[in-house]
């Protein structure tokens, strides 16, 4: 993997740990989040119950106060969220619930890339994989609704996650969207 390139998009030096790893959101990056979309929350608000603007003014501002909202629930919800990577795959923990992502049930993988501003030096990668049962396996299974995992690049281990997601796209033969292979030959991946 060609970590400079890495390195440089998402702003954050590059390390793959060996598995099994444990990776979360960093709680002061987090904290950030939610106090930014707290403060839009409250000037939103602030004006539109200090001021009594007129109509016009007050339903977009109290739209983009839920919009606010949305986002500081959003960010809240990460708090709790932690991704257990193993050799099988990746189980996704939200406080008592877990969802298990198993490499060999892999249906889709997607690996974009949002560029913060105009400049396309810095910004961030988010993977989707997509798992649910093995229909072309042997053995009979049950069928699995199918579940989806986004994450993006201010995850802790996030290279550990893009290096073993992309392989086992690779070796489970799935056709990568174009946009994922080139984001993925850029990487040497």
């Amino acid at each position: 993997m060609r970590t400079d390139n890495l390195t440089k998009l998402i702003g954050q030096p590059v390390e793959v740990a060996s598995l099994p790893v444990t990776g979360s959101y960093p709680r002061d990056m987090l904290t950030r989040e939610v106090v930014k979309g707290g403060a839009g929350i409250v000037i939103c608000l602030g004006i539109v119950l200090l001021l009594n603007p007129s109509t016009w003014l007050a339903v977009p501002l109290t739209g983009i106060a839920g919009l606010f909202g949305l986002y500081v629930w959003q960010q809240a919800r990460r708090y709790s969220l932690r991704l257990e990577m193993g050799e099988a795959g990746v189980i996704r923990v939200r406080g008592e619930n877990r969802t298990a992502f198993h490499w060999s049930d892999l249906r889709d993988f997607r690996l974009n890339y949002y560029a913060h501003g105009r400049k396309s030096s810095q910004g961030t990668l988010v993977i989707v994989l997509k798992c649910g049962s093995n229909a072309s396996s042997s053995k009979p299974v049950k069928t699995v609704k199918p579940v989806k995992l986004k994450v993006d690049s201010s995850l802790d281990h996030f290279p550990t996650l893009l290096l073993h997601a992309a392989g086992a796209a690779r070796k489970s033969g799935l056709e990568l969207h174009p946009t994922t292979a080139a984001n993925l030959e850029q990487f040497d991946l």
